[in-house]
């Protein structure tokens, strides 16, 4: 099975029709739990309903709006786009746009009803920004005024909305802001989803953390699960994106590792070679991964954890599967507690640094990652 995926493969990279193949083999983009509206003024005085939605004492106030048009599940995609299209007037609004997280009801039990998010904890801010070809990402700003900001990359078949209430609960438990994008194809975010485009997308959304809304590269911590290991790791990896911390939870060490783990050396054409990537990482390094987890082995995370230079922790608890770290009733407090002490960890650090961003960069030594790699032709 190893040879005969590893050989389509590299005979779809030799005629050019690896980045297809990629996208229909390894990402899963869901139909859009949410929307984005653009943000007015007197926005909230014309809204109807309140409701509460809590949960691990996050307190959520929801404002449910009646939708302009009723649409049904058959149309429902069409007029999203249609949507999109109408509120993204960038010549009017030259600056990126402040937009609402609109969160999209289950049609089937909850019909007539979307609702603002609203959070007691922090505010919510939502931007499209802008990707080459005149394409548009989606991204979520949880704004706690912390001192550090997590950079957040999302786990597969999953969109923004799906993932808001844990970020919310991050956000509350840690005291720390959070900014999610989302990747190309996923959600409300134009293109086409491929490891190519993902990488493009976390670099548009470091630049937007450094230039909009002005942080310092050493206030940046960057969390990948799963998937999200993937541009996590090349982000952290490369010296033109200097970060504070890495968390990786769940990842993987590259794509065709996770048919054999076995393979000794990275081909180009693999997808994520975060095993050889990782080793270029010079911040510190806090690697987590369940050790009932089904979908990638823990052995993934003990390669990752063989291979990096400066690692602050290898957590793997025991009865933890893939997705339910931050949620088993039993893990979830020493969780918190360690995303919290690894984030104390980097602000201690980096006051005893008289050159922080020379510190924690990735290492600028003339070398750079898997030369041999697709990306080192593709990405920019």
């Amino acid at each position: 099975m190893q040879y005969f995926v590893t050989g389509i493969l590299q005979s779809f990279g030799l005629c050019g029709l690896r980045n297809d193949l990629i996208h229909l083999v390894a990402f899963r983009p869901p139909s859009a739990t949410y929307e984005l509206r653009l943000r007015k003024q007197n926005n909230h005085k014309n809204l109807k309903k309140m409701r509460k939605n809590s949960s691990d004492k996050i307190q959520v106030t929801d404002q449910s709006i009646k939708s302009d048009l009723q649409i049904n599940k058959e149309n429902h995609s069409q007029y999203i786009n249609k949507r999109r299209r109408n509120i993204r007037n960038f010549e009017e609004y030259p600056e990126y746009p402040e937009y609402d997280f609109i969160k999209l009801s289950d049609k089937s039990t909850d019909e007539n009803e979307d609702y603002v998010v609203r959070s007691d904890i922090c505010s919510v801010t939502a931007y499209f920004i802008s990707l080459k070809k005149n394409k548009q990402m989606a991204c979520i700003y949880l704004n706690r005024n912390s001192e550090q900001i997590i950079l957040f990359s999302h786990g597969n078949a999953c969109d923004l909305g799906m993932i808001l209430d844990k970020l919310l609960k991050f956000v509350q438990h840690t005291n720390t802001s959070v900014f999610a994008y989302e990747y190309s194809g996923y959600g409300q975010s134009d293109g086409i989803s491929n490891d190519i485009n993902v990488i493009r997308n976390i670099y548009a959304a470091y630049t937007f953390l450094i230039h909009q809304l002005g942080y310092k590269p050493t206030q940046i911590i960057v969390y990948g699960y799963s998937i999200g290991s993937g541009p996590s790791i090349t982000l952290a990896s490369n010296s033109q994106f200097p970060i504070g911390g890495l968390i990786i939870q769940s990842g993987f060490s590259s794509g065709l590792r996770m048919i054999s783990i076995q393979i000794d050396q990275t081909p180009f054409y693999d997808m994520f070679p975060n095993i050889d990537r990782i080793q270029f990482v010079s911040c510190p390094v806090f690697i987590m991964h369940g050790a009932n987890d089904k979908v990638i082995s823990e052995q993934h995370a003990k390669l990752l954890a063989e291979k990096t230079k400066n690692l602050y922790e290898l957590w793997i608890p025991h009865n933890i599967g893939h997705c339910n770290m931050e949620s088993d009733a039993l893990n979830r407090e020493l969780y918190f507690q360690k995303i919290k002490k690894f984030i104390q960890y980097i602000q201690i650090e980096n006051l005893s640094i008289p050159d922080l961003i020379l510190k924690n960069t990735a290492i600028s030594d003339g070398k750079t990652p898997s030369t041999s790699h697709l990306y080192q032709t593709k990405i920019f």
